[in-house]
């Protein structure tokens, strides 16, 4: 079972924001957060197919980078 388009369209949307607060191309966030451990764990084969799990999951991790990317811009 696939994930569904409002939990892709979340995910997008969230992989947007963080490539615009790291100066990165959403390509590169993409292939970061595919790459993980945690999808990884989950499954994930690469095929760019998530299934709901693994959406949330990658959903959860892009909201933590975010966060982290907040403080490291409030820290300078």
């Amino acid at each position: 079972m696939d994930a569904s388009a409002g939990e892709l369209n979340r995910l997008g949307a969230l992989i947007k924001r963080l490539a615009r607060i790291k100066g990165r191309s959403v390509m590169e966030v993409t292939m970061a957060l595919l790459s993980t451990k945690t999808l990884r764990k989950l499954g994930y084969d690469g095929s760019g197919h998530l299934t709901p799990t693994q959406a949330k999951a990658a959903i959860a991790v892009t909201e933590i980078w975010i966060e982290r990317s907040h403080g490291q811009h409030q820290q300078r």
